[in-house]
């Protein structure tokens, strides 16, 4: 991998941290991707040893555990004669050194100098490795972000998902990461090409005295370093040609039947030829003399060669390689009839050997012939008890199914009294039915929806602001938990009929039934539903539906400003002539589920609340109805966690709504609770 003039993005680990060791691994080129094939280069997961340059051999551990977990390889100022990269002299796989090559510490610098960003989706669930990060939602990218506080650093940019600066890098615990590494608009070639002569003598000064420092065992023991991957290699294929040959299957001989080979003993060959074999080698392979007598004889002498002595000199050449060899063999019985007399010589007479093989073969039959029979045998046996387990096994399932026609019977019991119990129910409905249409007036609530506080409170708000009413989210908050918590309300205004105007937009926005307490006497109630029942009134009479109607229901008392009862809610007219008819909301609410809501966000009431109303009934003198503290305390536990202002909000109403309207109606002095409603300003508004 060539590490010349490049920068690379790199993670940096410290893999030993008792003895402060740091190694590099390149994720990322500036020209773009690295390769796996690079990586495999460097060997060992493809990091680099981390060695202190002679600069900062005291800053060394501070300054590469203050680089955090990305870092850049920055070796584009430094010349191609200033080797950086160099073989680990100290790489020892046994002894736990395994980063074969190393790497000078001056090449190793932060990320402040470059820009590179990292892409991801959601930063509170991946925390970014980059200072600034990019935000990814599907196709859509677009950044800077701090990491830190995830502010825009400048103008947000936007890129498109196929930038080709848009890099995808494999980490070495084997997650993916997305990096965005903007091009560079600035023109260094110039500026790279003029060096500095000085820096360049003074650099390789630095070398020269690095080198020469190198005593002669450290330069030896970098050869070695260096070579042993190469004899290793090369001892290993050795290996592996050796075992191939070794694993190799024997082939057949052709044109021969299957057979057992029978062995025999060979007689010793001998390692060395005699000493007449080699002379009467060299005597037919050298040219021969010409005579010294001059004979008249025009014909040209040419030396002889004998072939089976070429073949034998040429089969021992062949022999030494186990590719060789096996190709000779296989050239030798293609040949006509060799498989013949090989087959004589190694068994002998043919025939004998082929009879030998065939009774051989007669006996392999035999003993499989024996071996079916007695398998036959033993799946006779086995027969008979395979029959008495299917017989049990049907025993079983006739039994499963007496008893599944025994559990349809009962269901079908009970099916038969559900239906007489519909029945009963069928004659009650149309009597109701019947006294209904006799009547002519009845109560028929519908079946409402679940729907969320939050929601409910702005369906009210929506429709009574638009009527010209004015009241705020607390007010509304307010009077939506007194319906549910409280089975009375008193309703005020300025003037009855916008008392009256109030509870009508306020049954419409949540889908409930209105009713006066005069109709409600000739009415008949249909059972079922369970949406809000509102009954209007001008005195307090007793809730006769409470005891026919399972839902929510509550009486409320209509009156103008001049009266005031407990608890009561003030509804505020706005100024001016801009109003709007409000249509119905259209949902039904149902009534149980906000209840229970209620209870769930329910909590203590805090010990200085309790304090401020034990002040209050001090400062008036007298004690108030376990009724009212009961209602204020439930009032306060769950107002507490929806209104806005929290406890000292919950306060305010609740003075609002229950203490003051129970001193005014029980014509109480009311001027000692002044000094506690100063900061109150719903009190003191009715005060």
């Amino acid at each position: 991998m060539d590490f010349t003039g490049k920068l690379f993005l790199a993670v940096i680990e410290e893999d030993n941290t008792q003895r402060a060791l740091f190694r590099v691994r390149p994720l990322l080129c500036e020209e773009g991707n690295i390769t796996p094939e690079d990586l495999e280069e460097l060997i060992d997961e493809g990091f680099l040893r981390v060695v202190p340059d002679k600069a900062e051999q005291h800053t060394f551990k501070e300054r590469m555990r203050d680089l955090g977990q990305l870092c850049l390889i920055n070796l584009k100022d430094i010349p191609p004669d200033f080797n950086k990269v160099r073989l680990n002299k100290n790489y020892a796989p046994n002894r736990g050194e395994n980063n074969r090559y190393v790497i000078y510490s001056d090449a190793i610098e932060d990320m402040s100098g470059t820009e590179v960003f990292e892409v991801v989706s959601d930063p509170k669930v991946v925390k970014p490795t980059t200072a600034a990060y990019y935000l990814r939602n599907g196709g859509h990218i677009q950044g800077p972000y701090d990491s830190s506080g995830g502010n825009a650093i400048n103008e947000v940019s936007f890129i498109a998902p196929d930038n080709h600066r848009l890099f995808s890098v494999a980490m070495p615990d084997e997650r993916e990461k997305l990096f965005f590494w903007p091009s560079s608009h600035v023109d260094n070639g110039s500026e790279n090409d003029v060096v500095n002569e000085g820096e360049k003598e003074t650099e390789r000064c630095q070398t020269q005295e690095e080198e020469s420092s190198m005593s002669a065992e450290d330069k030896i023991e970098e050869i070695q370093a260096s070579i042993v991957p190469y004899l290793k290699a090369e001892q290993s294929n050795e290996e592996e040609k050796v075992i191939q040959a070794q694993n190799e299957p024997a082939k057949h001989l052709v044109g021969t039947p299957i057979k057992n080979a029978v062995k025999r003993d060979l007689a010793p060959r001998s390692d060395h030829l005699n000493l007449h074999s080699v002379v009467d080698r060299a005597v037919r392979q050298s040219r021969p003399e010409e005579p010294s007598a001059s004979i008249q004889n025009s014909s040209a002498l040419h030396p002889v060669i004998n072939p089976a002595e070429q073949f034998r000199h040429s089969l021992e050449q062949l022999w030494n390689h186990s590719e060789s060899k096996q190709q000779a063999v296989n050239d030798f019985l293609s040949m006509p009839g060799a498989s013949e007399i090989l087959g004589d010589k190694v068994f002998g007479n043919t025939k004998y050997s082929m009879q030998t093989i065939m009774q051989q073969q007669l006996n392999q039959l035999e003993a499989e012939r024996l071996s079916l029979m007695m398998e036959l045998e033993r799946i006779k046996e086995n027969r008979t008890l395979l029959l008495k387990d299917a017989i049990k096994e049907s025993d079983h399932y006739d039994e499963e199914l007496l008893n599944k026609q025994k559990n349809l019977e009962s269901v079908i019991s009970t099916l038969d009294l559900q239906c007489e119990e519909l029945s009963l129910k069928r004659t009650e409905i149309l009597k109701d039915v019947n006294g209904v249409l006799q009547a002519g007036n009845f109560i028929a609530p519908a079946f409402g929806v679940d729907c969320s506080f939050e929601k409910t409170c702005k369906l009210i708000a929506e429709a009574m602001n638009k009527a010209g009413f004015d009241m705020t989210k607390n007010d509304i908050i307010n009077l939506l938990i007194i319906i549910l918590l409280f089975p009375e309300l008193n309703l005020r205004a300025e003037y009855l009929m916008d008392a009256k105007l109030a509870i009508s937009l306020l049954s419409n926005a949540v889908g409930g039934v209105l009713i006066s307490d005069k109709e409600l006497k000739n009415s008949v109630i249909i059972p079922g539903g369970d949406v809000p029942v509102f009954i209007t009134a001008q005195e307090k009479t007793a809730n006769s539906l409470k005891n026919r109607y399972n839902g929510m229901c509550t009486t409320v008392l209509l009156s103008d400003s001049k009266r005031i009862l407990w608890p009561s809610v003030f509804a505020p007219i706005s100024v001016g002539f801009n109003l709007q008819q409000p249509m119905p909301s259209g949902i039904r609410i149902k009534a149980h589920r906000l209840k229970e809501y209620l209870h769930e966000v329910s909590k203590e009431t805090p010990e200085e609340v309790t304090k401020l109303l034990l002040k209050a009934e001090e400062l008036l003198k007298t004690s108030f109805p376990l009724c009212l503290k009961q209602a204020v305390n439930t009032y306060l536990m769950s107002a507490q966690s929806l209104m806005e202002g929290g406890a000292a909000a919950a306060v305010d109403y609740a003075f609002a709504s229950f203490l003051i309207p129970f001193v005014i109606e029980n014509r109480l002095d009311s001027e000692p609770l002044r000094s506690i409603c100063e900061i109150m300003p719903k009190a003191s508004s009715v005060l």
